[in-house]
């Protein structure tokens, strides 16, 4: 009956390893992750327990990058609804700046009307003097007197005429201004609310690229890939990761990634490094570019150690509270290496070369709570830090690499 069992899980092992071969290129997740899951217990059951961490562990890495995805595509979604927010925005203001010249060809015609009345006004008043000039000239003095009293009468209904008319202009002098402070009101609101998501745009742009590299793509539209003779690199990564993991809903296990790498990023905010990425439980960052620095190997240096030290600290608090925590690893190599962003629609800032590669190594080799560095980086910090010589060790696909150790 065992050797049966056996037999039947044996194929249905190769019949799920060959289904998995057939979705490599497929974007099915959550079938890939049932056979994992099948897989998984099949090696439970043989008894295979590497076989067993093996699939647990593509488990949490494609949980991981399900997880990712859901996020890019909300950040995707607040993208647009940013877009559709300015491009309204844009509408009203080109709406109220129309307004604007509207009330301003009204104001210009009632401006035409008056002077057109007063003209009319005056031009009436001069041909009644004229009258008023015959009349006395043809009649007696009773005349006279009735004419001198009909002219005060005439007076007296032009001035109130006049004052109606500087009166009209008044009112409608008066409603423009407040018409044209409301608008300004509105239109300033506007402008403000434009400037608030220009640099709420700004802010999210300068996340995820350095503020060299975001500005020259503002302003050309690209940005070139350059060389640095002189640059660290360092990689940090948890220890026994993925057997933790195993224990944590995935919820669970984000919360505490994030724990952690928002710690980092408070901590590198004080020195001259930039965050390049996280890869699954890998932290990586370097110094010494945008803008060349021929200081990057101590600033680099500083945050590989306080990054430890607060990694320390808060396994002993995490302890006392029952919460998971990890220890750590940091591997730091100072070389050349290229930098760039790459891609046209999602703007990633990433580094390449053998100094990249030679400090993940200097990474995984590197004792839980130290900070590995090669004898590059070495050769930098010296006379500053005290330093335990390791020896040469060697690393993959390439030659053996003096390696030191910071005692601090």
């Amino acid at each position: 009956m065992t050797k049966c069992s056996s037999r039947k899980r044996k194929a249905a092992k190769e019949l799920l390893e060959e289904s998995l071969i057939l979705l490599a290129k497929s974007n099915n997740n959550s079938l890939k992750v049932a056979n994992y899951e099948m897989l998984k217990t099949i090696a439970i059951k043989n008894d295979d327990n590497a076989s067993a961490i093996v699939y647990g562990e593509k488990i949490r890495d494609m949980s991981l990058l399900s997880s990712k995805k859901i996020k890019e595509k909300k950040l995707t979604k607040e993208k647009k609804l940013l877009e559709s927010r300015l491009k309204s925005l844009n509408n009203d203001v080109s709406d109220l700046f129309s307004a604007k010249d509207v009330s301003d060809s009204l104001f210009i015609e009632q401006k035409m009307v008056s002077d057109s009345l007063y003209s009319k006004v005056k031009w009436d008043s001069i041909l009644m003097l004229q009258q008023d000039n015959a009349i006395i000239q043809h009649k007696n003095q009773l005349d006279l007197q009735e004419s001198q009293l009909s002219l005060q009468k005439s007076h007296r209904n032009f001035s109130y005429a006049l004052a109606g008319i500087i009166f009209l202009l008044f009112v409608g002098m008066v409603l423009r201004y407040f018409e044209t402070s409301k608008h300004n009101a509105v239109l300033q609101t506007k402008n403000e609310l434009i400037e608030a998501e220009r640099e709420r745009s700004e802010e999210l742009l300068l996340n995820i690229l350095p503020s060299l590299v975001a500005n020259e793509l503002k302003t050309s539209g690209n940005a070139k890939a350059r060389s640095y003779k002189n640059a660290s690199v360092m990689f940090t990564d948890f220890v026994k990761f993925g057997s933790i993991a195993q224990t944590l809903k995935p919820e669970e296990l984000v919360g505490v990634l994030d724990f952690y790498f928002t710690s980092f990023d408070e901590i590198i905010s004080k020195y001259k490094v930039e965050k390049i990425k996280t890869i699954g439980d890998s932290y990586m960052l370097a110094s010494g570019l945008p803008q060349e620095d021929p200081n990057n190997p101590f600033e680099i240096v500083k945050a590989a150690i306080d990054i430890q030290n607060f990694v320390s600290k808060s396994k002993a608090e995490r302890k006392k509270k029952n919460l998971p925590f990890f220890d750590a690893r940091v591997g730091v190599h100072t070389g050349p290496l290229v930098a760039g962003v790459v891609g046209h629609k999602k703007f990633a800032y990433d580094i390449w070369g053998d100094t990249v590669n030679v400090a993940s190594r200097l990474e995984t080799n590197c004792e839980p709570g130290r900070v590995n560095i090669s004898a590059s980086t070495h050769e930098y910090i010296k006379n500053k830090y005290k330093c335990k010589f390791r020896g040469m060790i060697p690393v993959k696909n390439r030659d053996d690499v003096g390696m030191y150790y910071i005692e601090v």
